[in-house]
């Protein structure tokens, strides 16, 4: 799989030290075109990082990363490649999740839920040029489970971005490994993503921001007993 590589539904464990450490432990992709992945749980790694032209992260889960300087390093880009980052959770991470070292960032990043970062939820410092991207409609925690430094690192922010109101775990048990959105605490998160209505027609779409879209409650039935007549 030189050209390009897909991985579905698949789970990273522990890579085998306990040690924080900026040495790359696993590797999204040593590809000469694009590494995709979907559907997949990288817990307890040390560190992750992207070498190939370009990644796409899509309904991916990262928990507690051992890395103390990122979660998901973008850095290999050539000139015609951009990433794609969408409805990824990140949460309890020992650094940024999210860095892009590249001078100019190429990259759309939205609907992602960030919890709990030791530093950034993004850093994008590194850029010298204009930036070709897209980062938006992404959620935030606060407070405890906030990021320590802030959300973003070289970049103002998304206008839809959401970040919750207090300082609330917006997830159902992660003690139990349950990250969909919690039915209180997570409301907030709930049908805030993109795209929401599309352009054209007359279709609303309502998606909830982070990897996992929230079970919705049964509707209670309706029974009509004795009904009259009303003049």
């Amino acid at each position: 799989f030189r050209d390009a590589i897909s991985v579905v539904d698949s789970y990273f464990g522990n890579s085998g030290s306990t040690a924080t450490s900026t040495t790359n432990r696993y590797t999204l992709g040593s590809v000469t075109g694009v590494a995709r992945y979907q559907n997949c749980v990288f817990e307890d790694q040390r560190a992750i990082s992207v070498s190939s032209p370009a990644i796409v992260l899509s309904r991916c889960v990262f928990l507690n990363s051992r890395n103390s300087n990122k979660t998901v390093r973008m850095s290999a880009l050539t000139a015609a490649w951009y990433n794609l980052i969408e409805f990824c959770t990140f949460d309890n991470c020992a650094g940024t999740a999210l860095l892009d070292d590249n001078t100019t960032l190429k990259a759309v990043i939205y609907n992602n839920l960030f919890t709990r970062q030791s530093l950034y939820a993004m850093d994008f410092s590194a850029q010298t040029e204009t930036p070709v991207f897209a980062v938006d409609y992404n959620g935030f925690g606060a407070g405890t489970m906030g990021q320590t430094s802030g959300q973003y690192n070289g970049y103002a922010g998304g206008s839809n971005d959401v970040t919750l109101a207090t300082d609330v775990d917006p997830y159902v048990n992660k003690a139990s490994g349950d990250y969909a959105l919690d039915d209180t605490n997570g409301v907030d998160l709930k049908a805030a993503g993109f795209p929401g209505a599309f352009r054209g027609i007359a279709t609303t779409s309502y998606v909830d921001i982070g990897a996992a879209q929230r079970q919705e409650s049964a509707g209670g039935a309706t029974r009509l007993i004795n009904g009259g007549l009303i003049s």
